[in-house]
């Protein structure tokens, strides 16, 4: 990890984003650190893998709340920026990044996909009495 830490102190977006990794999943000090993955990955708002990773943990509430809405946009920024060039300095991060586009465009379906079906069972549970708001169940009452 110290290599890839002196390389992040250079600006290099895929250390910084390795980085991000190793917090995320705990290895480096045996422990998931949510909030440094997220300072990492935060660090390269227009690196698309960066982006998805950042998209995943509002998605589904790591190191922060979950937040659908946030996901979706930030997967689909990582989408758009994965199919084109970016300018920068280093050619290498000026590389599209196709697989990142897929990854995301994949992940925006799935996350629609949860929320149309989280929905639905939504619906359905007031429908036959259960789950609603407290609303709903003043409503039933009278």
């Amino acid at each position: 990890a110290r290599f890839y830490q002196l390389a992040a102190d250079q600006g290099d977006v895929p250390s910084t984003r390795k980085l991000g990794d190793f917090f995320f999943k705990g290895w480096i000090g045996g422990v998931k650190d949510y909030e440094r993955a997220m300072k990492h990955y935060s660090a390269w708002p227009d690196d698309p893998e960066s982006l998805h990773s950042l998209a995943y943990m509002h998605e589904n509430g790591f190191g922060t709340d979950q937040n659908a809405t946030k996901a979706m946009e930030l997967y689909e920024r990582a989408r758009i920026l994965g199919r084109k060039t970016t300018s920068r300095k280093n050619p290498a991060e000026s590389l599209p990044s196709p697989e990142g586009a897929m990854a995301s465009e994949i992940a925006m379906m799935t996350l629609t996909l949860k929320e149309t079906m989280s929905s639905i069972s939504k619906g359905v549970l007031s429908i036959f009495g259960g789950g609603g708001t407290k609303a709903d169940e003043k409503d039933r009452e009278l």
